[in-house]
């Protein structure tokens, strides 16, 4: 506890001296910015009220997400950049049963999130550009499925 707390007051010490040369040093472009953003996810069921399950292995899955954002600036280190982003979620898995069985169970749930971050940005150079992310997140599941399959029944 005490080692964390340390390290908190180092990064707080740290935010505040480069802040203040950075203002010295270049002036932030206060314009307000709107785009798309896009990639690909990984989702992972991490854990389950059922023990056992978490235990099992999982397939490495990848999902498409996207969305769009909006960066606000507010002042000249913080911007408010709420995004609105499609993702989808879930797991893969095979396991052998212990009834001798081979199941395979999926899982995928599409969920659009609203993020309402606030950004602290310190740009260094041109390509460092480092920042500090704090806010809400919530989540609409759109629609999702659940399938098993298994060799014999499970007894």
């Amino acid at each position: 506890m005490k080692k964390n707390l340390i390290i908190i007051g180092l990064l707080l010490c740290s935010v505040s001296v480069t802040m203040a040369q950075m203002s010295q040093q270049k002036k932030i472009d206060n314009t307000v910015s709107l785009g798309l953003k896009g990639g690909i996810n990984t989702p992972r069921m991490l854990y389950y009220q059922n023990e056992p399950l978490s235990r099992l292995p999982q397939a490495w899955t990848i999902t498409p997400m996207g969305g769009l954002f909006i960066d606000i600036p507010l002042g000249s280190v913080f911007v408010f950049a709420p995004e609105v982003v499609y993702v989808q979620r879930g797991t893969d898995m095979s396991y052998e049963h212990r009834s001798g069985a081979q199941v395979h169970y999926t899982m995928s749930a599409s969920y659009v999130d609203l993020r309402l971050p606030l950004e602290l940005r310190w740009p260094i150079s041109k390509y460092v550009q480092p920042f500090l992310v704090v806010g809400a997140e919530g989540g609409v599941r759109l629609f999702g499925q659940f399938h098993m399959d298994r060799t014999a029944p499970i007894e």
